[in-house]
């Protein structure tokens, strides 16, 4: 019982310093890719353009249980999939430029999956109901590439299901690590064009700074938006592509995974796909836009401060373990 008070008491102090855990549309023209590599790049590019790259395979359901994997038809019918995650029991975060191509009531919703082609126990299907995009969203500039998709009936929150938090400020979280982690579905081995890859992947990425990026992206003469709206990563060998769009940018706080980040654009042709050190993925940060997810959610999905995080991480301990008692 010594130990319950102290838990509890714990949950007034400090907040603890986080510690590390071990549409891209845009195609830039490039020139050179080493020898040993121009396998992997043009395959990787070319007939698969949807891939964790450098990632490896997520071997259970609830190691994300807010990843969302949302299909849907264009308006000129062309099947296409994004990333999300769920933020509340009715709500998806996903990109805008996923978003704005969707029909309503035609496009499906699945959680508690790790394959696209395998339903395990705890998997749930909805339709969507409602599309919300930023209204700054540009389809030119990726500018407010974010959007929030609304189910027709509410999750059941399970092990496998259950929603993502979400930060208003990021800034002690992005600077007290150098690496985050992004999930998607793809190909796993660009080099077996035939043995496509439909299970979830993870990949951990380095974080590049921004004003790193902003030079970057300045050299490929690009009009894309990268300000402190976004957040860069990647790295030689590791990064996301194309059908890994909407999908989350994780970062690990206080003894639980938050999302900072919903994959937007990058470079998707050439030795960019590999090089995303050097062509640096981009995420859409969302603790720019919690006003606009409080708002499109109607106040079921809100953005936390670190602190209180802190403090209900730390209570919800407390609680568990005190019950072992009674």
């Amino acid at each position: 019982m010594i130990l319950c008070l102290v838990l509890l008491l714990a949950a007034t102090g400090q907040p603890q310093t986080a510690k590390n855990e071990s549409d891209f549309g845009y195609s830039a023209k490039v020139k050179t890719v080493p020898e040993d590599k121009n396998r992997y790049i043009s395959q990787g590019a070319k007939r698969f353009p949807n891939f964790i790259i450098g990632g490896q395979p997520v071997d259970s359901v609830e190691k994300w249980p807010w990843q969302a994997l949302i299909y849907y038809h264009t308006t000129d019918g062309r099947p296409f999939w994004c990333g999300g995650t769920l933020i509340s029991k009715r709500h998806i975060l996903t990109a805008a430029h996923c978003a704005i191509d969707m029909i309503e009531e035609q496009s499906l919703v699945s959680m508690g999956v790790i394959s696209v082609d395998r339903q395990r126990s705890g998997f749930q299907g909805r339709t969507i109901s409602k599309i919300t995009t930023h209204p700054e969203y540009n389809p030119s500039s990726y500018k407010a590439d974010i959007a929030v998709l609304e189910v027709d009936n509410a999750f059941v929150l399970s092990r496998a299901v259950s929603p993502v938090q979400l930060l208003f400020d990021d800034d002690q979280v992005l600077n007290s690590t150098n690496s985050l982690i992004a999930t998607g579905w793809g190909a796993y081995d660009p080099n077996l064009p035939q043995k496509e890859s439909k299970e979830l992947r993870e990949v951990r990425l380095p974080i590049i700074p921004l004003p790193k990026c902003i030079t970057l992206w300045e050299k490929l003469k690009s009009s894309l938006n990268v300000d402190d709206t976004v957040i860069c990563a990647g790295g030689e060998g590791k990064g996301t592509g194309p059908g890994d769009s909407g999908g989350p940018l994780l970062a690990f706080h206080n003894n639980t995974y938050v999302q900072v980040g919903v994959a937007s654009f990058g470079d998707n042709e050439g030795s960019g796909l590999y090089y995303q050190d050097k062509y640096p993925g981009v995420y859409t940060r969302i603790s720019a836009y919690c006003d606009f997810i409080k708002e499109s959610t109607e106040n079921m999905a809100t953005c936390r401060d670190t602190i209180t995080m802190h403090y209900i991480t730390i209570i919800i301990v407390a609680i568990v373990f005190c019950a072992q008692f009674h």
